[in-house]
């Protein structure tokens, strides 16, 4: 689970960046016979513009189809 750091070159002085950090979990398990990768993550908004919430939570299933 990868962050995005992105930045507004366009946006005035200290509204730019928008820079999330915080830990992730993941396991890969089964489901039955179909292979499933969990994930969950939790990041707080350590800069960040007017407007953006202090925090982001992703939470991602991935069903995996291997040869």
């Amino acid at each position: 689970m990868i962050p995005l750091i992105t930045a507004d070159g366009e946006a005035e002085s200290g509204e730019q960046w928008l820079v999330p950090l915080g830990p992730g979990i993941g396991q890969v398990t089964g489901l039955g016979a179909q292979p499933v990768n969990f994930q969950a993550a939790y990041y707080y908004n350590v800069e960040r513009p007017d407007g953006v919430p202090k925090y982001q939570v992703r939470l991602q299933v991935q069903c995996m189809f291997p040869k």
